[in-house]
């Protein structure tokens, strides 16, 4: 189970470095940054599950252009409450997807 911990740990390491490297290299550009939780349903093994995980990861990186994709499907999905979820992270969202 550790090595389980280490290994999300590192992943997330790697995650936010490579968030923060993107948003700094394209600021200039006006381009906004959009990372998507993604239920384990369709992608098993994918690193971001959650919109709790995608908020704080945005928190952590702190960057003006990094927004969440919200995907309506997938936050169901993971979540089982779509308006409420979409009220409460209205504030965080890049692109709000229907699929």
């Amino acid at each position: 189970m550790l090595w389980v911990f280490s290994q999300r740990s590192i992943a997330h390491q790697t995650f936010v470095s490579n968030l923060n490297y993107a948003c700094e290299a394209t600021a200039e550009l006006g381009i906004k940054i959009l990372i998507e939780p993604l239920n384990p349903y369709d992608a098993p093994g994918y690193f971001q599950t959650t919109t709790d995980q995608a908020r704080d990861t945005i928190k952590q990186v702190a960057a003006d252009n990094l927004a969440l994709l919200f995907d309506c499907y997938h936050v169901q999905l993971i979540e089982a409450d779509l308006s409420h979820s979409l009220i409460k992270l209205m504030p965080i969202i890049g692109h709000l997807q229907f699929s």
